[in-house]
């Protein structure tokens, strides 16, 4: 089985591409011959809507986050809409946002990363699109990341502070639920390029 490259499209702000990256960067994937999984874990569903999957009467991101049903990434893949060349999609929809009060149990932040790890439909890179929050459910998008793309406008404040948001929110979460103390770390500590558009 394919371990894919995980990656999460993260800003604490709305506005700022992230829904707009993570197509784009699904788009440029296929195009190079990868099989690409999209998850959208926005409940505003822009992500969904903006894809067009024919099949919308399918578990989607609301259904991996709920406790009660242990279901992998492959059972909630669908096909995007024709024109977006064999992207797949698992859908989000506007009740994603109850899972919010669902994500309060020990270890529920690691409920997406277990989906996909239980089975990743084959895909060789998911791209996870992040509500505009800071919220437990983009809380669970930073735990199942190998890498975090962060949006962001071309200013100095905008950048920093949420590079400093998502690491400290990432750096704690992941020593929270891993057998072995992370060392000390800073936001200063961490490579950081940034390319604005």
């Amino acid at each position: 089985m394919t371990v894919p490259l995980v990656l999460a499209v993260a800003n604490h702000k709305g506005g700022v591409a992230k829904t707009a990256s993570t197509l784009a960067l699904g788009e440029a994937a296929v195009a190079r011959g990868l099989t690409v999984g999209l998850i959208d874990l926005d409940p505003n569903c822009t992500l969904t809507e903006t894809l067009e999957p024919p099949d919308l009467d399918v578990a989607g991101s609301k259904d991996l986050l709920r406790d009660d049903r242990e279901l992998s990434l492959a059972d909630c893949l669908t096909l995007a809409g024709e024109q977006w060349g064999g992207l797949m999609v698992c859908v989000s929809d506007p009740l994603l946002s109850n899972r919010e009060y669902d994500l309060t149990a020990p270890a529920s932040e690691e409920r997406l990363r277990q989906s996909i790890k239980r089975d990743s439909g084959g895909l060789d890179l998911i791209i996870i699109d992040l509500p505009p929050a800071r919220s437990r459910i983009a809380l669970t998008g930073l735990v199942a990341a190998d890498l975090v793309l962060v949006p962001s406008t071309a200013s100095t404040y905008s950048t920093q502070s949420t590079l400093a948001v998502a690491m400290k929110k990432r750096l704690a979460t992941i020593e929270a639920t891993s057998a072995a103390p992370m060392p000390e770390r800073s936001g200063a500590d961490v490579r950081r390029r940034f390319c604005s558009t």
